[in-house]
This record gives structure tokens, sequence and C-alpha cells, in this order.
């Protein structure tokens, strides 16, 4: 066994997750396996044979999650798939299913950072790749030279919140057709704007975060899945979503609240007015507890929130 594989990433808010799990729930769906942390407590919860479908979009870590989840087989039926929670209303149309619970959780794998190869990490030289799904587009270092200074600058600024994105911008920019590691990139930002940490994080964290988020179309495949949620869900099945940034954040709580508003009657509405598809039952979004920080350092910035669809 080598260093990496020992490497196991730890899921967040367990308990808090398993507070929401209810005991006549059949089908359950994890959005996000990775390495199958939430599934396996999934599974461990219940005494009686529920269905699990395990979706994530790195084969690797499906097959990660399916040798971890292996023991629990017999007693459950769990079905992997490879694809994007944002395609889950065709998957379960495929399986003529609806879903009592599922869950998604949108942080990054501990493993991606540390063994994937892709550049997560950028105290490397893994290639500047940066794709969730290397079966799907093309690498960051192949897209880069395609780029204008000012859309770099518009990815890294909204996208992270980089208060210095220009000039950083303007060096990948110039040195765009050079870059093809994780470390190049890291470098050239140090020198850029310095190799003093900010907010105690490095200067080229929030950089990443943001070409990150862009090559995978994060933001854009959370916003698709939201627009499906009440077809997704079985009457008073329950969506728990765990976010790590604002951006993530603000699209879930603006789509939870659109989905439980109530629209008034008047008396110019031709139609009687549309019910909610449902409420949302964490009045605020769930933080993990100080212990689970202590002893979890990236579970600081998760932040869990939960709807449950309409009984009818």
């Amino acid at each position: 066994m080598t260093g990496t594989d020992r490497i196991i990433h730890r899921p967040v808010l367990l308990q808090e997750i398993r507070a929401f799990l209810r005991e006549d729930f059949r089908m359950l769906v994890d959005g996000t396996t990775g390495e199958g942390g939430h599934s396996a407590m999934m599974l461990q919860h219940y005494r009686h044979p529920v269905c699990l479908l395990c979706l994530d979009w790195d084969r690797d870590m499906l097959q990660r999650a399916k040798h971890r989840l292996l023991p629990h087989s017999n007693a459950h039926r769990v079905t992997y798939v490879h694809g994007n929670f944002k395609d889950l209303a065709a998957i379960l149309q495929q399986q003529q299913q609806q879903a009592d619970f599922i869950l998604l959780d949108l942080g990054i794998s501990t493993r991606h950072y540390v063994a994937s190869d892709r550049g997560f990490s950028f105290s490397d030289d893994a290639p500047l790749d940066l794709r969730i799904n290397r079966e799907q587009g093309k690498p960051l270092s192949a897209i880069l030279p395609g780029l204008t200074q000012a859309h770099l600058a518009d990815i890294i600024h909204h996208l992270s919140d980089e208060r210095l994105a220009r000039p950083i911008a303007r060096a990948i920019y110039a040195h765009r057709h050079e870059l093809t590691t994780a470390r190049q990139l890291k470098t050239l930002i140090e020198r850029t704007v310095g190799r003093r940490y900010h907010d105690h994080i490095h200067p080229a964290t929030r950089t990443f975060m943001a070409l990150r988020i862009f090559i995978n179309q994060e933001l854009d495949n959370l916003t698709a899945f939201l627009e499906t949620v009440p077809e997704l869900l079985r009457p008073l099945g329950r969506l728990a979503v765990i976010s790590f940034h604002s951006l993530e954040d603000r699209l879930v709580k603006q789509a939870f609240r659109r989905l439980s508003k109530r629209v008034k009657q008047n008396k110019y509405r031709s139609q009687p007015a549309p019910l909610p598809a449902g409420r949302i039952l964490s009045k605020k979004a769930i933080r993990p507890g100080g212990a689970e920080i202590a002893g979890n350092r990236q579970a600081r910035s998760a932040k869990l929130r939960v709807f449950e669809r309409n009984a009818s």
C-alpha cells in the first residue's frame, strides 16, 4: 500500500445529515459520492434494505467508493453511475425512480489535492489540468491560450473575490502559452503579488479555486441541478446540500427560498396561485461544531441546507 492509498477524505457533518434521514426512506442518492464516506454512513444508518444510487463525475473516485462500500452490498442495493449530478433527473428517469433523499457535498476530495496528479495542489509539478472528469473537455493549460486578459480577470475576481485579480490575470495572460504545471502557475502568482499569506491562505489559493470552478463549470452545473429539484424527489423527499464557499451557498439558499415561496392570490389572477414546492428544514445554514473543526480543518467553511418536498 502506498502513501496515497492511505489517504481518505473525511466527510463533513455526518451526524447533522443523519438527523434528516427518515426511517421510511427507501431510495437514497449520493450525488457526489467521492470515496463513499457519506454513502457509508447512510447505509449503516438503515437496518432495513434500501437502494442507494452513487453518482460521481470522477471515475477513479467511483471505483474507490465501490471498494469501500462493498461490505454493505449484501444488505442493500447499491448502484454506481459515472456522471454529473446536473444530469440526475435523466438518470433517475431512466431507472423510473424518484428519490427519498438526495445528498450533494460540493467540496473537493482530499485525494484530489494530494494524489490526483491534476494540479489541484500547487505544491508539486502536476500538469495544470484541474478537471474533475478528465474524460470531458480540455485541461486548463490548453484553454488558457484562448482566454483574453479581461476574461481571466473576470473569472478570478467573480469566482473567488480575489482583490488582486487584475495583476494576476495580466501575468497569466503574458505567460499563457508557457504555463503547463501547477507549480509554474503558483510561482508566477507569487512573483506577481508576493509570497506573503493573505487571510492565512497562500496568495495562489483563490486563483486556483476560481480556475477550478471555471474549468469544471461548477456553478452552472449546480444551477442546472437546482432547477430540477421538485421532479427528483418523491413527496416528502429531502435534498441536503453541503457548500463550501459563498457563491455555491447563495445559489442553494436562493433556490430553496424560491421553491418554498408562497405566492399570494389576488383578484387580478385568473388561476389559483401556485403552491410552494416544499419547505426549508434548515432555517439557517447548519455549520460543523467546534470538535469537528478541530479534528478536520477542511470542515470549517462547510454549510448544510436542507429542503423537503411537499406531501403532494
